[in-house]
């Protein structure tokens, strides 16, 4: 299921994710920083919060 970064993704920091015309909270379980734009694959949920981690 793809998103889109909308407000950045830091290390331990929730961002903004687009995903299914919604706005979520998004985050990576490793860490990793995401810039706005960056395409997302969701791998999980949180509450109500997305575990995402980049499209390469």
């Amino acid at each position: 299921m793809k998103g889109y970064v909308e407000q950045a993704i830091g290390p331990n920091h929730p961002g903004r994710i687009r995903y299914q015309a919604t706005y979520w909270f998004g985050i990576c379980d490793d860490g990793r920083s995401l810039p706005r734009g960056a395409e997302v694959t969701v791998i999980g949920r949180r509450g109500n919060t997305l575990i995402v981690e980049p499209i390469s």
